[in-house]
């Protein structure tokens, strides 16, 4: 399956099974359905069209503003979804986060992009996978990007 905007170019080719997009503008998409190679001639198939609420808040220049006194919740909507909190932190500060099985917390500096640390997977049997003690380094805001290999609502404090 291959996706083509109104004027041909591809947004998506070669895709087996399914695919997201997220359209940088509204317009016309075609769909270009064939045979998964020249040895599986074809068969039948289906296809829907589902819109993907997004939280907004995919990238740290989105980010949601976290009070660290209360919980965060969020929702991975879909594979390869990411949400990302902004926090502000002081220097020699200490926090504790805790990591919540399937799930990926990366924590970046106040420019966003500067990755600092991120926790282990410990290959734990409960719900906490691994932990991360962190210290600012400095006085500023900092962000949390939470990803994942599963789709799920979840809650993590501090």
């Amino acid at each position: 399956m291959s996706i083509y905007k109104s004027d041909g170019s591809p947004v998506r080719e070669g895709e087996v099974y399914e695919t997201i997009i997220d359209p940088e503008a509204a317009e016309t998409y075609y769909l270009k359905v064939t045979a998964y190679s020249q040895y599986s001639p074809g068969g039948s198939y289906g296809i829907s069209l589902e819109a993907i609420a997004d939280d907004n808040n995919s990238d740290a220049e989105h980010a949601t503003p976290w009070d660290l006194s209360q919980s965060l919740r969020g929702d991975l909507a879909y594979v390869g979804d990411a949400d990302y909190f902004q926090f502000s932190a002081q220097a020699g500060q200490s926090y504790i986060f805790n990591q919540i099985y399937g799930l990926s917390a990366r924590l970046y500096d106040s420019d966003g992009m500067t990755f600092l640390t991120g926790i282990s997977d410990y290959d734990a049997k409960d719900d906490v996978q691994g932990y991360l003690n962190w210290t600012a380094p400095h006085d500023g805001v900092y962000y949390l990007k939470v990803s994942g290999l599963v789709l799920r609502r979840y809650v993590l404090s501090i």
